[in-house]
C-alpha cells in the first residue's frame, strides 16, 4: 500500500525528491506506530513494516490520513533474510534510498529468547537479532 498521491518518490518533482525516507520496523502498532506518526508529521516519507499485512495496511491508511504524509506498508518478517532483502529491494525501487532506519527489536528478541534462556542478559542484547542493519548498509548505500 502506498498512501499519498500515487507517485513514487522517484517520480515526484525535484523538491519532493529531497524528502527524507524512513523505515520503521514494527511500525503497525505500539511504539513503532507512534514513531512512524511522528516522523510523518515531521515531513518524512515513512515505510512501516511488520509481519501482519492487515495491521500494517490499516495503520498506514490511518497515519497518512492523520498526518497528510506519504506512508507505505510492506509486510516483512525481519528475522528472515530473504524477506529483508526483498524489503530493501522494494525500497530501492520505489524510493531510491533510505535516510533513516528505526529498528524495533521486540518481536525478534522474543522469538530468539524463547529458543534460549528466559532471562534477559547482556549477551542477548549485544548479539545481532536480525539481518536488517546488514541489508540497510549493503543494499541501499550504493
Amino acid at each position: 500500500m502506498h498512501v499519498g498521491d500515487g507517485k513514487s518518490e522517484m517520480e515526484q518533482p525535484e523538491t519532493a525528491q529531497r524528502t527524507q525516507i524512513a523505515l520503521v520496523t514494527g511500525g503497525g502498532t505500539g511504539i513503532g506506530r507512534s514513531i512512524a506518526k511522528a516522523l510523518s508529521a515531521e515531513g518524512y516519507a515513512v515505510i512501516i513494516t511488520g509481519r501482519r499485512s492487515d495491521v500494517l495496511e490499516k495503520a498506514a491508511s490511518e497515519l497518512a490520513a492523520g498526518t497528510g504524509g506519504t506512508m507505505r506498508a510492506i509486510a516483512c518478517d525481519i528475522g528472515v533474510a530473504e524477506q529483508v532483502a526483498d524489503l530493501f529491494g522494494k525500497i530501492r525501487t520505489e524510493f531510491g534510498r533510505l535516510d533513516l532506519l528505526v529498528k524495533m527489536p521486540a518481536a525478534v528478541f522474543q522469538r530468539s529468547r524463547s529458543k534460549t534462556s528466559p532471562s534477559i542478559n547482556g549477551a542477548a542484547w549485544s548479539r545481532p537479532t536480525s539481518p536488517v542493519p546488514f541489508f540497510a548498509r549493503s543494499s541501499l548505500s550504493r
